[in-house]
């Protein structure tokens, strides 16, 4: 049984989880506590009335169930993408409705996690090769769409490519810009980043750290 779970609800990062674990909340998070008995309305009605904070942190007594709840209560898409770096340990963004993005899609049928991560990478940057490291992590964020509440499930992979290779902007899928970005430029549009991404950067750059060590 799952003890705790990370989601995006609407852009706002959200824990829920055990209240007997003993993990302190994240700092500048937001603590709530729900009305017995546990209710995932509450906790959907406390995250969209919250605006301070960097996160909404609740502590519960069945993380599950709630969990249940809002896989229950929501279409499932599952996509993957791809956290790609060169020789000189940069990622590749991409500029995508207005915010800098990470290449992703949805998978297609018959289709498995790492292939739909590879085709997406190269179809949203233009790269013709690229090296499948391994599996990074999952994440999982909702959005409204035509009338539905979607969740969606996205499986990241770490992967390897030249910076030689000319990229080129899938513009059909409204992307506008390609970018090799180092550490210095990542730091700089972190605060713009869906709140989901954040994890998935943090995740890369710890198994760079780990390499080098």
């Amino acid at each position: 049984m799952a003890r705790k779970y990370e989601v995006s609800i609407e852009g706002r990062p959200v824990v829920i989880l055990d209240k007997e674990l003993s993990e302190p909340p994240r700092k500048r998070w937001t603590t709530h506590s729900l009305p017995e008995p546990e209710q995932l309305e509450d906790l959907l009605d406390i995250v969209a009335r919250t605006q301070e904070g960097d996160g909404s942190w609740f502590a519960v007594n069945d993380p599950e169930a709630l969990w249940d709840s809002l896989e229950a209560s929501h279409h499932p898409v599952v996509a993957a993408g791809g956290v790609v770096s060169d020789e000189r340990d940069r990622i590749l963004m991409i500029f995508r409705n207005g915010k800098w993005d990470l290449p992703k899609g949805k998978i297609e049928r018959e289709e498995s996690l790492d292939e739909a991560a590879i085709r997406e990478v190269k179809e949203e940057c233009g790269l013709t090769q690229v090296e499948l490291l391994g599996p990074l992590m999952s994440t999982w964020h909702t959005y409204p769409w035509k009338g539905r509440k979607v969740l969606k499930r996205t499986d990241w992979f770490s992967m390897r490519s030249s910076s030689f290779q000319v990229l080129k902007a899938q513009v059909e899928e409204g992307i506008e810009q390609v970018r090799w970005m180092d550490e210095a430029q990542r730091r700089s549009i972190l605060p713009g980043l869906w709140p989901s991404l954040v994890p998935v950067i943090s995740a890369w750059e710890g198994e760079l750290d780990r390499s080098r060590t």
